[in-house]
């Protein structure tokens, strides 16, 4: 990324969130949610934006909506300036030295950030996604039929910044969004405990297995999911003790509209907080609330329903698509091991996975006690404790032993390192002289640890852009390991994607523009050509030493690890 492009980057990825803090703002005077902060602003802005984007895609053309959205974005900002520049004041606090810790801890992930996206499905799924729904709205994309059908509202946000400057727009918006999710934790950290203990919370949920591989642009959406997600906790939390309930549901409804997985971490969540109205709101509020989840699952099955006649696709095909749909992969039993336990103590899986439905009895149970006050603690931490079990108990009793990556329940983690350090904390209160050292011995090994991770494992960033940063984008791709994303890029160099090619393997589409797929082939005839169907191609794409050895050199025409391209002898 040059210099030019950083600072344009910047600068669109700070208009979006603006923007989107801005038409949060006046949705919040204009309904009188008042107890919303700055956090849950920017969300509902995120609401608002996704479904007025889908309703727009419905009836103008894509570069009308862009337009039409940035303009409403500007606006939105010019009569909010005031407003911006005070919170600005109040949310940014200089003189707090953890923000320059942290800061020095994310230098290795701010070159990250100034070269290319990593990420083993950035450039395959997620942002090749982004740019076709900037060219094309939301129409189906025949090149990723699974993605195309997934809940999207991030993606219709991040088109803002890609319609800027590209790519690199994304990532820094995704960086942005790093940087907001790290703020939202410390910050409301302190609200429920000491600055000492929301210091060691921030290091704790840095060493989440993944969350330092997803800070700072990685091309996906999966730490503004978690902001979203986090922000309405936090703020359910906080509210509590008001019974101000509006706006969490509202938030947990916009994150519908992000992820599938959402909808089964969050469904208990929204019908306890549906219990919560009915008690203390009127019947027609409570009525019309109730319809805002619809709005944000119901905008996703319509659009699928519409595209391929099936309103659950990609997750549950019938077979009467009227489109090829690719399927999203199975879930391998035993993979909740190696991501949620010791992958050396495997039988701790098979007994979640044998006895889920009695350990949903035990965590309905432990739900009932804490919600009728039988255990003595603090409302902030039983209501922590009541959300965090109601949002893991349908994954379990409905996944049972699931494959899902932690970044699927990467805000249940988060909130159960909040409730734990929480009831830590309420514990050590009689007893401050332990506290005060707990909580020094915990935050120094916390960020002796993390720094070690940080700067041992992951200062090869910073390596790789002074090494690679004169190299074409194969070449850059190739050293840093990536071959498919290398070969992709030389793919394209070379022209081969307008060529006669037989695609064993795809390429990565975000390493060419919509316009310029060529003969790149959608997914339907792509799993053609990966069957034993005759090759009658003039080249081949296709991977695997074992092929490799079988090919004379000649032939080859590139090669980039396992992945090469070889001309075919008729």
């Amino acid at each position: 990324m040059s210099f030019i492009e950083m600072v344009l980057s910047v600068l669109a990825a700070t208009f979006t969130f603006l923007g989107l803090f801005a038409i949060g703002n006046i949705l919040v005077t204009s309904t009188g949610l008042h107890t919303i902060n700055g956090h849950a602003k920017v969300v509902l802005g995120v609401g608002l934006f996704s479904f007025s984007f889908f309703l727009f895609s419905l009836l103008f053309p894509p570069a009308f909506v862009w337009y039409a959205l940035v303009f409403l974005f500007a606006l939105a900002i010019l009569t909010q300036r005031n407003f911006i520049l005070k919170s600005l004041g109040i949310y940014i606090k200089w003189p707090d030295h953890f923000f320059w810790l942290l800061f020095v801890l994310f230098l290795p992930y701010t070159f990250r950030l100034l070269g290319l996206p990593l990420s083993d499905d950035g450039l395959s799924f997620y942002l090749p996604n982004v740019a076709w729904i900037f060219e094309k709205g939301i129409e189906f994309n025949p090149y990723l039929t699974n993605y195309t059908l997934m809940p999207l509202g991030m993606e219709y946000v991040f088109s803002i910044p890609f319609g800027f400057t590209g790519i690199p727009g994304v990532l820094v918006f995704d960086a942005l969004g790093s940087i907001a999710l790290v703020h939202l934790i410390y910050t409301s950290g302190k609200q429920l405990f000491s600055t000492r203990m929301a210091q060691v919370l921030v290091l704790s949920v840095l060493l989440i297995k993944g969350t330092l591989f997803f800070v700072f642009s990685s091309g996906k959406i999966d730490t503004w999911n978690a902001y979203v997600i986090m922000s309405g906790i936090f703020l359910f939390i906080q509210n509590y003790r008001k019974r101000e309930f509006t706006g969490v549901f509202l938030i947990f409804s916009i994150a519908l509209g992000i992820k599938f997985t959402n909808w089964l971490l969050l469904i208990l969540p929204l019908c306890y907080l549906c219990y919560e109205l009915f008690r203390r709101e009127k019947f027609r509020k409570v009525a019309l609330l109730a319809l805002v989840p619809l709005f944000f699952t119901g905008s996703v099955m319509l659009r699928n329903q519409l595209e391929v006649n099936n309103p659950f696709a990609p997750i549950l095909l019938t077979g009467n698509e009227s489109r090829f749909v690719a399927t999203h992969g199975d879930i391998p039993d035993e993979q909740l091991q190696v991501d949620l336990v010791n992958e050396n103590i495997p039988f701790i899986a098979t007994l979640l996975d044998d006895f889920k439905y009695p350990l949903g009895f035990f965590i309905i149970v432990l739900i009932w006690v804490v919600w009728f006050r039988e255990i003595r603690v603090s409302v902030e931490l039983a209501q922590g404790l009541i959300l965090i079990l109601l949002m893991f108990l349908p994954w379990f009793i409905v996944l049972g032993n699931s494959n899902q990556p932690l970044r699927f329940i990467w805000a249940p983690l988060i909130l159960g390192i909040v409730t734990f350090l929480k009831g830590l904390d309420e514990l050590l209160q009689s007893k401050p002289k332990l506290l005060a050292n707990f909580q020094k011995i915990a935050f120094y090994a916390l960020a002796m640890v993390v720094f070690t991770v940080v700067f041992y494992k992951h200062n090869v960033y910073m390596i790789n852009f002074f090494k690679f940063s004169n190299r074409s984008m194969s070449e850059w791709y190739s050293l840093a390991g990536k071959d498919h994303y290398a070969i992709s890029y030389r793919f394209k160099e070379m022209g081969l994607h307008h060529e006669d090619v037989h695609y064993s393997v795809p390429v990565a589409l975000g390493a060419f523009d919509v316009d310029d797929y060529g003969n790149i082939p959608e997914q339907d005839e792509l799993s053609r050509m990966s069957s034993s169907a005759p090759i009658t191609a003039d080249f081949v794409l296709d991977m695997g030493r074992d092929k490799l050895d079988t090919l004379s050199k000649e032939d080859i025409v590139m090669q980039y690890g396992d992945y090469f391209v070889y001309k075919l002898r008729k």
